[in-house]
């Protein structure tokens, strides 16, 4: 026997199954892109992908609190929220800050002679007086600007004789006096090496 349904049952059921064939309510968080899968901040201990003290980070969802310089990490998990180029996860970088947030600084990150160049960023960390912004001097073996030349008048080049390499050495002498980096007695001192000197012979 067929039951028969009054009108008003079958609106009442048809509102049911609209409602319950609606969309669901979907919350998200803003992503934090030191939690993922369990791979939580170094701040933070991690279980079963969650974040704590956060219960609502799950595989990623970690909602942020103040991010100050728009990098994704806030103030709780980004040791300085006012530079977007250091946070958790980032590039050592060798200029004396801590970039990626884990307490430690590269190796060359010190300045053991003074001269304003860490020592990851120059080739003699030991000399003041080499470093990358310094003159290279021509004639003898010493690479003072660091960029891996001993320019003109490279003593262990070929010369076709000792005086090829003194007028050398004398030519790139008088323009760094002219220039005003020398001083007349500096630049004799150079060329007086060269001259005493068994390049070329």
């Amino acid at each position: 026997m067929k039951r028969k349904w009054s009108a008003s049952v079958l609106m009442v059921m048809a509102i049911f199954l609209i409602v319950g064939l609606g969309s669901p309510v979907v919350t998200k968080a803003i992503a934090d892109t030191g939690c993922t899968d369990g791979d939580c901040p170094p701040q933070d201990q991690c279980t079963n992908g969650d974040c704590p003290p956060d219960p609502t980070c799950t595989d990623g969802g970690c909602p942020l609190g103040e991010d100050k310089d728009g990098d994704e990490y806030d103030a709780q998990h980004d040791c300085n929220d006012n530079d977007a180029s250091i946070h958790p996860y980032t590039q050592e970088l060798c200029d004396g800050k801590d970039n990626d947030c884990d307490g430690d600084l590269l190796t060359g990150e010190v300045d053991n002679d003074g001269d304003g160049y860490l020592a990851c960023n120059e080739c003699d960390d030991t000399d003041a007086e080499i470093n990358p912004n310094a003159v290279e001097l021509p004639g003898n073996s010493i690479d003072e600007n660091c960029d891996g030349s001993l320019g003109a008048c490279d003593p262990t080049a070929a010369w076709k004789n000792h005086g090829q390499f003194v007028r050398c050495v004398a030519h790139e002498a008088d323009a760094l006096i002219a220039a005003g980096t020398l001083t007349q007695e500096e630049g004799d001192a150079l060329i007086g090496s060269a001259a005493q000197s068994d390049v070329g012979k």
